[in-house]
């Protein structure tokens, strides 16, 4: 993937999650809730890209006219850096996850998949391999995952516990007595849905007190 598609991609992809209209009332106030989005519409998304930027522009030009930097740099904290996490429009975050999806191995391509939603098959095929111990997985986290996925297994046996945190380079695997990592890039999808499967298969319960 080229990097202008990405940022194309990272941008359609956070889009989803900033409120269809203005927030002007109860009503869509709760219909942005129901959907799970943020209380900023995509519309006043697109203005404060515009300012944020437009910020930075004015902060490099008062670097070359000589201001003295610490104060340009408090200046773009207090002022610049809260829009960014409004706009959820980082260039440094989109280059970092950019390189973190780019390479070819299973843990990047599947990290990338997560964050785009993308992961239904692989977790349906991960359940098929774990049927006696887990009736499903599902998501923990209430962003859209970029840095990391996780998920919590919905075990049959209540006393045990299995988590999965998929990370750029690793899966790491926490039940109630051990932590797993799985870090082999030459392994593929079917291969790691096996490993995985592995750890998951064999997890002991924790005994309930009568």
């Amino acid at each position: 993937m080229t990097r202008k598609a990405f940022y194309a991609e990272y941008y359609k992809r956070t889009n989803e999650q900033f409120a269809d209209e203005i927030i002007n009332g109860k009503e869509s106030r709760e219909k942005a809730n129901r959907k799970k989005q943020r209380q900023t519409s995509k519309s006043e998304r697109i203005f404060f890209l515009f300012l944020q930027y437009a910020l930075l522009v004015g902060a490099l030009i008062l670097l070359f006219a000589g201001i003295d930097p610490w104060s340009v740099l408090l200046l773009f904290c207090i002022f610049c850096l809260p829009i960014t996490f409004l706009t959820d429009f980082s260039l440094l975050k989109i280059e970092l996850l950019y390189h973190l999806y780019r390479p070819n191995h299973i843990y990047a391509r599947l990290l990338h998949q997560i964050f785009l939603g993308q992961y239904s098959e692989f977790i349906r095929d991960l359940h098929r391999a774990t049927p006696n111990k887990v009736s499903g997985y599902w998501c923990i986290q209430w962003q859209k995952p970029k840095f990391y996925g996780k998920f919590r297994a919905v075990c049959r046996n209540p006393g045990e516990q299995v988590i999965l945190t998929f990370g750029p380079r690793k899966v790491k695997i926490r039940t109630n007595s051990q932590t797993v990592v799985l870090c082999d890039k030459s392994l593929s999808r079917e291969a790691l849905i096996d490993q995985i499967a592995a750890v998951v298969n064999t997890v002991p319960g924790k005994k309930s007190r009568s």
